[in-house]
């Protein structure tokens, strides 16, 4: 009886360790590798009742930097703004280096109530060699942990849109 005990001990310690392997095996990733390089980094903002234009973004790819501003309808009289221009090693730096793609990585995609009762938002989206992510905010409300480089990014696109409008 005693080896009887000891051997269905065993074999429910063995399943027991399967299955742990197999869940271990199954349970996808959210480390990265910190030396992972950021791609590109896009930030805009968006007002759902407006007309004009309503959409505004940029996107920064190390070495250049693209505005665009377009309206809900193709059919109006705002056409799509959309140009690019240079930006420097030393600016995508300052950027760069403020981000902590891990932490952003684990901010849910959707904060607050983005442009509810035509409040606004902003949203912002980091690529990298493995995996894009995006959150959308209240605009004006960034989340505390990427507040720091949100204000370098409002900016930057409020420096654009002084030279256009």
């Amino acid at each position: 009886m005693h080896d009887f005990i000891i051997m269905k001990s065993k074999l429910i310690l063995l399943f027991v360790l399967t299955l742990l392997a197999n869940a271990c095996e199954n349970v996808e990733s959210t480390e990265l590798n910190i030396d992972t390089e950021i791609l590109s980094i896009s930030y805009g903002t968006y007002f759902g009742q407006c007309n004009g234009y309503c959409k505004q973004s940029i996107t920064i790819e190390n070495d250049s930097i693209r505005y665009q501003a377009q309206s809900w309808s193709e059919n109006d009289n705002y056409p799509l703004i959309a140009f690019s221009t240079e930006f420097s090693e030393e600016d995508w730096k300052s950027i760069e280096e403020k981000i902590d793609f891990l932490i952003f990585r684990n901010i849910e995609e959707v904060i607050g109530c983005p442009d509810c009762a035509d409040g606004g938002a902003e949203w912002i989206e980091i690529e990298t060699e493995d995996v894009t992510h995006k959150i959308k905010f209240e605009y004006d409300n960034p989340p505390e942990e990427i507040s720091n480089y949100i204000e370098d990014l409002s900016e930057l696109l409020s420096e654009f849109q002084e030279d256009i409008f």
